[in-house]
């Protein structure tokens, strides 16, 4: 499905998104019409100031509403008399959010018509109500629905006597959610914003899920990474690993006078083979630390997946382009096939829209404003 297809309006409508991560807080003003290309009109990217003695809640609420402040005096700027019409969406990453898929299944009395009110109260029904100390259900969507022991993407009206529905829940602290409510209700007081779950938005792109049964996805975040297993659409199996791309650019930055922006350039130059041969020698050299480190913790989270997963060679790679294609350069040579569930090695790929805002498709059940906060994660990364 083409991702303009659901956009009927004969007026350009506009919506904020915001992209949390476990670094920075990215917010997009993005312009849609029916009949013409996704634009996106502005971005900018907020840094969370961790601070020993603030909690890290705080920490996210204040850079959430910097972010948010920032877009709407964007807003009021764009046109001859600012944007005063628009909806508000995020997408949340790990660690801040943390997603899971559960199965219920059960056999009817009869062979029954399948309705929307029947799968809703057979998940109100079955779905177990767990509770996890100082933490809340913030999100969940069926991602697979299964009528007779066969997967379908249009149930209703269709008769069954066995239903199965897997569905993928997403929890956060309770202090983290407080924080994000305070801070987009300060913000935008009239808008009613839905927290979606990165997983699950990533998992709605057909470029991504229909290219194979089995893939993985790594969510390469500033300061976290997130690796997932995905089967047939549903996740399976997710771990997290304290390493991210901050971590790349504060290993070139140590001992040096360089700042954020230049070691960024930096690794661009190398990563490029744009770099004269002693630049790239200093670079190389500066580079095998994060280097090893990363391996070590990869290889961690692979041992650890591996007790209960095998981890899909097909790797699809998210994150800050400019960086992770030093992630992607190192698993592309690093044999991990141990862990694969073919015993060959990783097959990583990066992730990239790019241009590309036309023929963005999803599956079935996504939003459409779900697939345009998505499409600003890839944007002023």
């Amino acid at each position: 499905m083409n991702v303009l297809s659901l956009f009927s309006r004969a007026h350009p409508t506009h919506t904020v998104l915001f992209d949390i991560g476990s670094a920075t807080v990215g917010v997009a003003i993005a312009k849609y019409h029916a009949g013409h290309p996704i634009e996106i009109l502005f971005t900018h990217r907020e840094f969370i100031k961790y601070t020993d003695g603030v909690d890290v809640a705080e920490s996210l609420r204040v850079a959430v509403e910097n972010a948010g402040n920032t877009a709407v005096t964007a807003l009021g700027a764009l046109g001859r008399h600012g944007v005063r019409t628009y909806s508000v969406q995020a997408i949340a990453h790990a660690p801040w959010i943390d997603s899971y898929s559960t199965r219920i299944e059960s056999g009817l009395k009869t062979e029954t018509t399948i309705t929307r009110a029947l799968l809703q109260k057979f998940m109100r029904d079955k779905l177990p109500q767990t509770q996890v100390a100082n933490r809340i259900q913030c999100d969940y969507h069926v991602t697979k629905i299964e009528l007779n022991g066969y997967h379908t993407m249009d149930p209703y009206q269709k008769k069954a006597q066995h239903v199965a529905l897997t569905i993928l829940q997403s929890t956060m602290a309770i202090k983290v959610h407080e924080a994000l409510r305070t801070a987009y209700g300060n913000v935008f007081p009239n808008h009613e914003v839905h927290i979606d779950a990165f997983l699950f938005a990533i998992t709605q792109l057909q470029d991504v899920v229909t290219q194979s049964n089995a893939l993985s996805i790594l969510d390469i975040g500033g300061e976290y990474t997130t690796l997932h297993v995905i089967q047939d659409g549903v996740a399976v199996a997710s771990i997290g690993i304290d390493f991210g791309t901050e971590h790349v650019l504060r290993t070139l930055m140590d001992g040096t006078q360089l700042n954020r922006q230049a070691a960024l350039s930096e690794l661009g130059m190398y990563l490029a083979n744009t770099c004269t041969p002693s630049q790239c020698r200093k670079i190389e050299t500066a580079l095998e630390r994060a280097d090893a480190e990363w391996v070590r913790v990869f290889g961690d989270a692979c041992t650890t997946l591996h007790k209960t997963h095998r981890i899909p060679n097909t790797l699809h790679i998210v994150g800050n382009t400019r960086v992770t294609k030093w992630f992607t350069a190192i698993l592309a040579r690093m044999d991990f096939a141990t862990f694969t569930t073919t015993g060959q090695p990783l097959e990583p790929s990066l992730v990239s829209l790019g241009a590309q805002h036309r023929e963005v498709g999803f599956r079935g059940g996504a939003k459409a404003d779900t697939v345009l906060a998505l499409l600003a994660l890839f944007v002023d990364k």
